[in-house]
């Protein structure tokens, strides 16, 4: 887990820059990322060409570039104002994107290929918790969230109607408070395991009250229960495969680190009984 320092020290000009840059950097890809999904939303080049020859279309993408634009912007201002010297490491602006970035792609392919109720929202809420810290995680969520709401109104075709888009924007939001409670200083990776089904409760009242809402019988529910726990459990396990390579790519200790090295029977901790 990364420690900011509430102590700023004293920026050059070249620090304002290069975190800007990254910045920047990021929100352009997370633009290539929208355009990849709108490619793949068309399934061919030249529907992809008519979906921007639409006036209207290319009005939408212009208010998600800026919509996204602002997120990235809350985000540096909220690191600026609160641990500022947590943007002179280009490698935690990374962890953040990265985590984000990656979050992103799994809900739109998730909810594409899927169920839009499948999505693992609290995916990059519970990576950020481990990787980073509570505070950053909480603003995390309220980001993310906005994030997937934005591209699902202005870019995601799936969506028939506003009702799912704004219920996963609540869902989102309220799954990943949840999830930071649940999960915050326990250091078992198996024990993580079981808040999955504890994450999916708010999915499944959600999204059945929605559904029971817009008309679908009590009988036919239980695929949207399903998929609304497999939301809570997935958010885990994708959270518990991935820690490991951001513990080992950005030499991150994090609290499954700490246990497991001071594990009994740990090789540090074996030598430390043997010496």
């Amino acid at each position: 887990m990364f420690m900011q320092s509430q102590k700023f020290a004293k920026w050059g000009k070249g620090d304002y820059f290069l975190s800007i840059l990254q910045f920047l950097i990021h929100f352009v890809l997370l633009i290539a990322i929208v355009v990849g999904f709108i490619f793949i939303n068309c399934e061919s080049l030249d529907k992809f060409k008519e979906y921007f020859v639409n006036t209207a279309n290319r009005q939408s993408f212009v208010c998600l570039g800026l919509s996204i634009l602002f997120i990235v912007s809350m985000i540096y201002l909220y690191f600026f104002f609160e641990f500022r010297d947590f943007l002179i490491r280009p490698k935690n602006i990374a962890v953040v994107f990265i985590v984000m970035e990656f979050s992103l792609i799994i809900c739109l392919i998730t909810g594409k290929y899927v169920s839009i109720y499948a999505r693992p929202f609290a995916l990059g809420t519970l990576l950020m918790l481990l990787l980073v810290n509570k505070s950053t995680a909480r603003y995390f969520n309220f980001t993310f969230s906005l994030l997937l709401f934005v591209v699902d109104v202005f870019a995601n075709q799936v969506f028939s109607s506003f009702i799912p888009v704004f219920l996963t924007l609540i869902i989102g939001s309220a799954t990943n408070l949840v999830a930071i409670y649940l999960v915050d200083e326990i250091g078992s990776r198996i024990k993580v395991f079981s808040r999955g089904f504890i994450i999916a409760i708010p999915i499944i009242f959600s999204t059945v009250a929605v559904e029971l809402y817009t008309g679908t019988e009590f009988a036919k529910l239980m695929p949207t229960v399903l998929y609304s726990l497999m939301s809570g459990v997935t958010s885990v396990v994708y959270m518990m495969a991935i820690i490991p390579v951001f513990e080992w790519l950005f030499n991150i200790l994090t609290n499954y680190r700490l246990v497991e090295i001071t594990d009994h029977k740990s090789k540090l901790i074996q030598k430390m009984k043997d010496e």
